[in-house]
């Protein structure tokens, strides 16, 4: 037992190492499974070392292939573990699988910030390369879906549901992140406190590339997005877990999903109602990134959130109902309510979804005529842009846009004029 702890902490050639481990993973007993589960997540956590330059030289001293026959090697193991009648194995052989997803996401290559344009730049070269070498890891993960999704369930152990679920966050942020840096939407950021550049581990990497609903993706090969519509009905069954963490964990990962996750959408309406604001928070950010869905019941939903005791909560109801677009006429009464708030940052939430809206929230245009005189130049700037989207509808704001050309600030003054110009076109 002590050899096989030994084994995964020198980190050894993968595959006969894993083999080892996995003949005593069949033992029958528990103490020797134990070992070798803890074996293999050494092997993980080494990996994990080897790979970020945490190691003691400081030095990365295993690359890409390294991490692919690793994890090739260990997650059809690890996922046996994952059904092992000692629930300490479940977890060591769960919280392996978690460090290997968190392993592929510091793989994922970061845009780097450039001194010559002081803008985030990125290798195409590097993106293409990357995905090839990772692409066998992928599918390795994916061989594992009914194992992940078995985890994932709110009827595993605590700690098993919480470290799978947030494996597969991991593996969503991984596939998203690709895909937008692939376009060339990076992230416009500089290195994260105390590191030398962006890193997958920096949460606004993590929030960059979820800050916007995924444009659909080319018709390719798509393992990691395979694996997580296996994995969607544990994930839609977790958002109503009695545990807080576990709801959370849930709905952070069916927010990777985007689109996909419209079978969710009951489930995460009813979320809105959560007790908890992180949960209610996090599942308008879902709604707003699977887009007009449900409407009937998901737009009346997200425009009782506008009126949440959190301006946070507030703030993702609106930008939902800003990508619902016209589908989100319904919510005009309450946005209305809404710009009268005292937050900015609302406010100009609340006029965005007016502006995507389009024709339908005329009945706004007084309530946004008002906000030509707020407190906070951005709002009137923003509110002087979105009268000008109505066009001629819009002629009652005239007088107030005419005072507007002489309001303090340039782009406030700016807006007032370019939407005077469109209300009198002829």
């Amino acid at each position: 037992m002590a050899a096989a702890r030994t084994l995964g902490q020198i980190f050894p050639e993968p595959k006969a190492a894993a083999k080892a481990l996995g003949e005593l993973l069949d033992s029958r007993n528990v103490a020797e499974r134990r070992a070798a589960a803890e074996g293999l997540l050494s092997m993980m956590k080494v990996l994990a070392q080897l790979t970020s330059g945490n190691e003691p030289s400081g030095k990365i001293v295993a690359g890409r292939p390294d991490v692919t026959a690793a994890g090739q090697a260990v997650l059809p193991v690890a996922a046996r573990g994952l059904h092992d009648r000692d629930v300490q194995v479940e977890r060591l052989s769960a919280d392996t699988i978690r460090q290997a997803t968190a392993v592929l996401v510091n793989q994922v290559p970061q845009p780097r910030l450039s001194p010559e344009t002081a803008r985030s730049e990125i290798d195409p070269g590097a993106l293409v390369k990357a995905r090839e070498e990772l692409r066998p890891l992928t599918q390795a993960f994916k061989d594992q879906s009914a194992a992940l999704a078995y985890g994932a369930d709110s009827d595993r152990d605590l700690q098993v549901r919480l470290l799978i679920r947030r494996a597969l966050e991991d593996l969503g942020v991984a596939r998203v992140m690709f895909q937008r840096f692939a376009r060339g939407e990076l992230p416009v950021i500089g290195p994260a406190p105390g590191t030398e550049e962006a890193s997958a581990a920096n949460p606004l990497v993590r929030e960059v590339a979820l800050q916007r609903p995924a444009r659909p993706a080319a018709p390719e090969d798509d393992p990691i997005l395979d694996l997580l519509k296996a994995a969607l009905p544990a994930l839609t069954k977790g958002l109503s877990d009695p545990e807080l963490e576990a709801r959370l964990r849930a709905v952070d990962a069916l927010e990777t999903l985007g689109p996909q996750a419209a079978p969710a959408a009951p489930a995460l309406i009813k979320a809105l109602h959560d007790p908890n604001l992180f949960v209610r928070w996090a599942a308008a950010r879902t709604l707003g990134r699977i887009g007009p869905v449900d409407v009937e019941h998901s737009v009346p939903a997200l425009a009782r959130l506008l009126h949440d005791q959190d301006y946070d909560v507030n703030i993702a109801a609106a930008a939902a109902l800003d990508r619902f677009g016209p589908a989100a006429r319904g919510a005009v009464p309450d946005l209305i309510k809404a710009l009268a708030a005292s937050d900015a940052e609302k406010r100009k939430a609340v006029l965005r979804s007016l502006e995507s809206i389009g024709t339908d929230s005329r009945p706004a245009i007084p309530a946004i005529t008002a906000r030509l005189t707020d407190e906070d130049p951005s709002v009137r700037q923003l509110a002087a842009e979105v009268l000008g989207r109505f066009g001629p509808a819009a002629a009652s704001a005239e007088p107030a846009l005419r005072r507007a050309l002489n309001d303090p600030d340039p782009d406030a003054r700016r807006a007032a004029a370019d939407a005077l110009l469109s209300i009198l076109q002829k």
